[in-house]
């Protein structure tokens, strides 16, 4: 029964209380024991009841006392680098973990895990039937949604670099199947005839058509205007087959030459997440919202590496108002998508340019600031032209004859021989995938003869009017895929 299983939950809750107070107090106990009038030399017998013995006649420093890490012989197979024997440091050891596993499973056991178990109170029960939880239970729930985005986000990278290396025909397909630097430009196909690239789009783009078209129709286009449709319109609810399907989709998308990002589909799967855990353990629809855009913001910060922009991200799309109770749970999501981020996929920067700074006294930088104002006008204007275009090019093939699969055909035909011109004209793909790669030669600017990187204002204008064309075929005919960083192209 309900009221059995909470006091179980009760009782181990107080248990591992208890267990985390004596240990706390054995390990203030035995380092202040240890520090505290040393003289002479430590005896040879290690047998308990002649340790404290030991510890008030070792001749080592206070400090010797605290070095946790010759517990249990991890340094040295056993011989310690201290006269302190080796049956101290095993207890405080034991101690220390003691004192952080004890509040740790009191918290998950008494303020998570006995507040999903226990029957709503008629006091937090929405109109719906749905339950109210409590703050703490939020933050728990939170970080799972964090550590799933970031774990997303590593997945989903890894899948990319698999699909990439396998269409692109790459040599490291046999050392490191899932390698792939997005900073730098692909190679050429190796010891395969150079025309096999058109088709490498084509083929992604049926194997996405299949899988959208059978299992999740929302896996389509850039995920973001999904999953805030899923806020709006249909209670926070998102089918959980959107998350596999989208990881698979946009991988065949990107991997097989589409011009598409990968951000979008990281918020749509770790938006999905929080969904799944939001209508599994029936809480109500505003907290469901919360750890939907909690997802959204996990990603964001996994992709990023940036927890402040991932807050901010959902604030401004996902959340319909923001408050304490809102804001708290986001910023332990980003925070625990972050370090896993930066766990699996390391601190590199998005993009290492050379700096590009003018002194504080210099007229010119101040000068330089009032052509950001045209400049600024100029990028608004082509941002109007850029969401009008995706626009324009979906009605497009939407009116095309035909279904699905012969639409992104189409589309990818398109793409595929656009990659294919570039590459044998200019010696790259330039607007296939993501386009870090570009973006990266656009920052760096050409310096000197053995500095990569794109001066030319009329190589960039053929840049952008191309990538413009590969984005616009490629979302318009029904890839899967984000269009942020082909927007930062």
């Amino acid at each position: 029964s309900d009221a059995g299983a909470l006091g179980y939950l009760g009782t181990a809750a107080m248990l591992s209380s208890t267990v985390g107070w004596i240990a706390c107090g054995l390990a203030i106990g035995l380092t202040t024991f240890c520090a505290y009038n040393k003289k002479g030399k430590v005896s040879s017998s290690h047998d308990i009841t002649s340790l404290a013995n030991h510890l008030n006649d070792t001749a080592v420093s206070w400090e010797e006392c605290y070095e946790i890490e010759n517990a249990f012989g991890v340094y040295g197979h056993g011989k310690l680098k201290t006269e302190l024997p080796q049956r101290y440091f095993d207890a405080l050891l034991v101690a220390v973990l003691g004192t952080v596993i004890g509040p740790i499973g009191w918290f998950v056991l008494w303020k998570v895990v006995r507040q999903l178990v226990r029957p709503a109170r008629a006091l937090y029960k929405t109109d719906e039937g749905l339950r109210e939880l409590p703050q703490t239970a939020m933050f728990a729930l939170a970080a799972a949604v964090g550590l799933t985005a970031g774990g997303g986000a590593w997945v989903f990278r890894q899948l990319i670099g698999l699909v990439h290396n396998v269409f692109f025909m790459q040599k490291q397909l046999t050392e490191n199947p899932v390698f792939y630097d997005a900073n730098e430009h692909t190679l050429p196909p190796y010891k395969l005839p150079m025309p096999l690239i058109i088709a490498s789009p084509i083929v992604g783009g049926l194997i996405v058509a299949f899988l959208v078209q059978n299992w999740a129709p929302e896996a389509k286009g850039h995920g973001v205007p999904e999953v805030m449709d899923a806020i709006h319109y249909k209670q926070g609810k998102i089918r959980p087959s959107v998350a596999g399907v989208k990881i698979l989709a946009s991988s065949f998308s990107i991997g097989s030459g589409g011009s598409v990002g990968r951000e979008g589909p990281i918020i749509q799967i770790g938006s999905t997440f929080g969904s799944m855990l939001g209508v599994a353990i029936r809480c109500s629809i505003a907290q469901r919202v919360t750890l939907i855009a909690c997802g959204a913001a996990g990603g964001i910060a996994a992709t990023f590496n940036t927890p402040i922009g991932g807050v901010v991200f959902a604030i401004e799309l996902m959340l319909p108002s923001s408050n304490s109770r809102t804001l708290m749970p986001l910023g332990v999501a980003a925070v625990v998508a972050t370090y896993i981020g930066r766990a699996t996929l390391g601190l590199t920067p998005a993009f290492n340019i050379p700096a590009l700074q003018e002194p504080e006294t210099s007229l010119q930088s101040v000068l330089g600031l009032i052509t950001f104002i045209p400049f600024g006008v100029l990028v608004g204007l082509f941002s109007v032209l850029f969401v009008k275009g995706i626009y324009w090019s979906e009605d497009f093939f939407e009116a095309m004859p035909g279904n699905y699969y012969t639409r992104h055909s189409i589309g990818m035909l398109c793409q595929g021989t656009l990659i294919y011109l570039l590459m044998q004209f200019s010696g790259h793909y330039y607007v296939q995938g993501v386009g870090y790669a570009s973006i990266k030669d656009l920052l760096s600017w050409k310096q000197d003869e053995t500095h990569e990187g794109i001066s030319n204002p009329t190589f960039c204008m053929l840049l952008l009017l191309a990538k413009l064309f590969s984005t616009n075929v490629t979302i318009g005919s029904g890839a899967s895929g984000g269009v942020f960083f082909s927007f930062l192209f």
